[in-house]
């Protein structure tokens, strides 16, 4: 138990370093990226490689309230047919069972 709650601790050490290092790479990037669109570079060839500047298209998850809004527009006025697809939707969502075990510890 003694080494569980020892390694929980450093796991949150560490956690709070890689949000810290993650924040500073996602400002970095956002200017970076700036540059390289504002001046139409590609890529730039570094050392151990090369930087390339791409952008990708990706669809949003789909949430509750865009799925009503949704079957809003297809269905139109016909309330009771959206009711019956939201309802026959959220009832039958897969559900994951995940054990785990939570530290009430505060270092």
């Amino acid at each position: 138990m003694r080494e569980w709650i020892a390694v929980n601790g450093e796991i949150l050490v560490l956690k709070k370093s890689l949000k810290e290092k993650t924040s500073a790479k996602a400002q970095l990037t956002a200017q970076l990226s700036n540059i390289m669109k504002t001046y139409s570079i590609d890529n730039f060839n570094v050392k151990n490689g090369s930087l390339v500047y791409r952008q990708k298209k990706q669809k949003k998850g789909i949430t509750k309230k865009y799925l009503v809004s949704q079957l809003n527009n297809f269905y139109g006025e016909d309330q009771s047919t959206v009711g019956e697809l939201m309802q026959q939707i959220l009832d039958n969502r897969e559900e994951v069972v995940k054990d785990e075990i939570i530290s009430k510890i505060h270092f």
